[in-house]
């Protein structure tokens, strides 16, 4: 996992330097994150928060590039056991997702989508991972809705978040 958050770190501190050399605009972001699991994942959580960082590079000026890591803790579910027993808790998850896209961006709106590797607490594993998003830029905060699969193997573990960023 550190050699994930090393490479998108990298991958941030490449975008900052490129935008530097050639003046184009670079923005650094964080904000908290909201998720609700989909899927396989869905089964054993109920819904996650963490927090991200984003490195973008104005590309255009209606096309940007981007990278972003992130933390986010999924909450276990409960489970009835029933005949008097009581219920069981599942653990809590945790992914780690990094990411490296583009967006489309007019009017304050964009559309992109982000490909990269996540990894999964819990014995999840961890694999290729792809994010469509679309957001809208109020100035200082960007507000982003994504819906980001990672492929495992037996299955795809899925949620839909929602990304506020504060821009630095």
């Amino acid at each position: 996992m550190k050699k994930i958050v090393l490479l998108a770190a990298l991958a941030i501190a490449g975008f900052a330097a490129n935008a530097q050399k050639e003046s184009k605009k670079f923005t650094l972001a964080a904000g908290p994150v909201v998720s609700f699991p989909a899927g396989d994942l869905s089964s054993i959580t109920t819904f996650g928060i963490g927090g991200e960082i984003e490195g973008s590079l104005s590309l255009s000026e209606s096309f940007e590039g981007f990278a972003q890591v992130g933390y986010t803790s999924f909450a276990g579910k409960s489970y009835d056991v029933g005949m008097g027993i009581g219920s069981i808790k599942l653990p809590s998850t945790t992914v780690v997702p990094v990411l490296v896209g583009g967006r489309y961006v007019t009017n304050g709106i964009s559309f992109g989508a982000g490909l990269g590797y996540a990894s999964y607490s819990n014995d999840l594993k961890g694999g290729f991972t792809y994010s469509p998003q679309i957001g809208y830029d109020f100035g200082k905060i960007k507000g982003i809705v994504n819906y980001t699969a990672t492929s495992v193997e037996g299955g795809n573990l899925s949620f839909l978040g929602v990304k506020v960023f504060y821009k630095f």
